[in-house]
């Protein structure tokens, strides 16, 4: 599917109602935007992860990174050595 859409005044950019529903992207949803070779970029829903494991379920914000249960609690519970 291919759709033309410009980019309105303040940079931003509709992506039509067909496309958000075939993606499970609803108003107010993260998106990723990243550069793709030959000039392009790649528009992808934002799917938080664990930054240690990557896994998407059950994450929790840890000092602003994602995490999962798993390794939050490895986390939490490792001695720190000074």
């Amino acid at each position: 599917m291919k759709d033309y859409v410009k980019i309105n005044k303040t940079g931003g950019l509709h992506i039509p109602i067909k496309l958000r529903r075939e993606l499970n992207i609803n108003n107010g949803d993260a998106v990723v935007i990243e550069p793709v070779e030959g000039g392009g970029i790649k528009v992808l829903p934002y799917r938080p992860s664990c930054v240690f494991c990557g896994v998407q379920e059950h994450i929790r914000e840890l000092n602003g990174k994602g995490c999962c249960e798993e390794c939050y609690e490895k986390l939490t519970q490792t001695e720190v050595m000074v």
